[in-house]
């Protein structure tokens, strides 16, 4: 149930002011939160998923960026050849 609840909390978190930190925060409540209510684990079980959803958002995003640069850097090249 971590990463549904993961999932709700970073659409949640989209809407929140804070432009970056609004989806990392809505994803490691919404984890926590699911973990909680779902399965009744607590305290530091609860909060791994928290962070593991974090840092799962993180590296994703991580990851974009970089094969984006990647096919940019396709795109350029080939356009100067």
């Amino acid at each position: 149930m971590g990463p549904l609840g993961a999932l709700l909390g970073l659409i949640a978190g989209i809407f929140l002011p804070v432009p970056i930190a609004g989806p990392l925060v809505g994803a490691f409540g919404g984890a926590v939160l699911a973990e909680h209510l779902a399965t009744g684990k607590k305290g530091k079980e609860a909060l791994r998923a928290g962070t593991g959803a974090v840092v799962g958002t993180i590296l994703g995003t991580m990851a974009e960026f970089i094969i984006a640069l990647v096919m940019a850097a396709i795109i350029v090249l080939a356009l100067l050849t």
